[in-house]
């Protein structure tokens, strides 16, 4: 029988090359087993997605199943758990990415003459309003031709 941190530090082991060395064991405990309640709880989610609170139930009580039998009864189990841990990283670390990229948002331009849209919109409203619509083209068409007379001046 494996004793559970042991299993733990195993199945949400990172790759290390150190020397030639290649190590598959995580170092801290407290960031093992923090990985490991996490993929655990993810794992009782997908398994019962209606019942959340009951998941999160059947999640705490399997860690403590585990820890009660004094450990993983052997090798077969951890290696599937560590593949399955493989999988959920992998899906975690992309889902982490795009929530936090959806966190910071845009980011507001402090160019010189840069604008917003909705004073770009009221500008062509007032330009195509004072001079007609054949005035707002040829509006647009010089504030193209100046964007592209700019980006060219500022590219070192």
């Amino acid at each position: 029988m494996i004793p559970f941190h042991k299993g733990v530090k195993f199945v949400t082991a990172v790759r290390h090359e150190k020397d030639g060395k290649v190590t598959y064991v995580e170092q801290r405990w407290t960031r093992a087993f923090e990985a490991y309640t996490r993929f655990v709880k993810a794992w009782a989610k997908a398994t019962f997605p209606k019942d959340e609170k009951g998941a999160s139930a059947k999640a705490e009580a399997a860690i403590q199943l585990v820890k009660e039998r004094g450990g993983w009864p052997d090798e077969m189990t951890l290696c599937t758990a560590r593949a399955q841990y493989l999988k959920f990283k992998e899906q975690d670390k992309s889902r982490s990415a795009k929530y936090s990229r959806s966190k910071r948002g845009k980011k507001k331009d402090e160019r010189r003459g840069a604008r917003s849209d909705k004073e770009r919109k009221a500008l062509l409203r007032d330009v195509e309003h004072k001079h007609g619509r054949e005035g707002a083209k040829v509006f647009i068409e010089e504030f193209e031709q100046a964007m592209q007379t700019a980006k060219r001046k500022t590219r070192p």
